[in-house]
């Protein structure tokens, strides 16, 4: 995955490298637990926190060679006292069809179910499967990682900035940048449709 670099203060998280060049963090660089509204607990794919601004931001757990500090966070979240809570993962029920897997005619008429519920019809889901189609089968399929259980907005936005999907398949500054807050409000739909705190 593409480097992400953060250190982890008594009321702030800076983050040192960032994968997503029009992200807040990646402008500003700080995030205060002010202005962290909560954080999704996730099975798979990288943790998110959610910002007062509408945004998502990643805390990967791996450990790079800068020694980012996610070992901290569960600290950092009960000092700030910065809720953990449950949230339906959007894009992970989207990108469904670009993993190595097959899925029956019954489960994805649960997952058609599931994202309408959260406001996202059937119709909208498509459009956005077709959307983004090629740039999801070149990341996951022609770049050997065959991801089978999971794929999420993390893995969406990697292929839009070209991380394994290629070049070929890199959006402009622009379009990343209008495709990214677009993503951005559409994963934050999960947040509305499942609201039970982990940590009350």
């Amino acid at each position: 995955m593409p480097k992400t670099i953060y250190k982890v203060h008594n009321d702030y998280i800076e983050f040192i490298e960032y994968p997503f060049p029009c992200a807040s963090v990646c402008k500003g660089k700080i995030l205060k637990a002010t202005a962290i509204i909560d954080v999704a607990d996730r099975s798979l794919g990288p943790p998110v926190i959610r910002t007062v601004d509408n945004e998502l931001i990643f805390t990967p757990t791996q450990t790079d060679e800068a020694g980012s500090q996610h070992e901290n966070l569960p600290l950092f979240y009960a000092n700030n006292n910065i809720h953990v809570r449950k949230a339906t993962d959007i894009w992970d029920l989207i990108l469904e069809p670009f993993l190595d897997t097959e899925h029956s005619e019954d489960f994805k008429a649960k997952t058609f179910a599931r994202l309408k519920s959260c406001g996202i019809s059937r119709k909208e889901c498509e459009c956005l499967r077709h959307e983004v189609s090629a740039r999801m089968l070149s990341y996951n399929f022609s770049s050997g990682l065959w991801d089978w259980c999971y794929l999420g907005l993390y893995d969406v936005l990697c292929a839009s900035i070209g991380f394994l999907s290629g070049e070929k398949f890199r959006l402009s500054d622009a379009d990343f940048e209008a495709f990214y807050w677009r993503a951005m409000k559409i994963a934050l739909k999960g947040f509305m449709c499942c609201n039970n705190e982990l940590n009350e």
